[in-house]
């Protein structure tokens, strides 16, 4: 237990050497499952939020735009912004007055302003 206690001794370790201690520590202990499991390469399925359908990673499984390892590709990434950009844009378009009702609220206002002038001229 005094190898452990001295910082020298583990910071002397690599990290695949590090890494298989505490494998091998944790090997037998319930309640360190999770980092006996990232210590040891153990690559749990996870399933992704907020992507339809939810896709599932884990080891040796490769979805469209995601890496080896899970992480979405710069590509993905791009195309996800570029679309969410391109639905904001359309729904702003889609929320602002079409410009025949601009037109129409324009010459409603120069007639209105119009009758304004003549009135003040009697």
């Amino acid at each position: 237990m005094d190898d452990f206690e001295s910082p020298g001794h583990l910071d002397s370790l690599a990290d695949d050497e590090l890494r298989a201690l505490i494998a091998r520590v944790t090997s037998t202990r319930p309640a360190l499952r999770d980092i006996h499991d990232a210590a040891a390469g153990v690559v749990q399925a996870e399933v992704l939020p907020d992507v339809d359908p939810p896709m599932v990673i884990g080891q040796g499984i490769t979805e469209p735009g995601f890496t080896e390892g899970g992480v979405p590709t710069f590509d993905s990434v791009r195309e996800r912004i570029t679309g969410r950009a391109g639905t904001a844009a359309g729904q702003r378009e889609l929320d602002s007055p079409s410009l025949e009702e601009q037109v129409a609220a324009r010459d409603e206002a120069g007639r209105r302003k119009l009758d304004e002038i003549r009135k003040s001229m009697q």
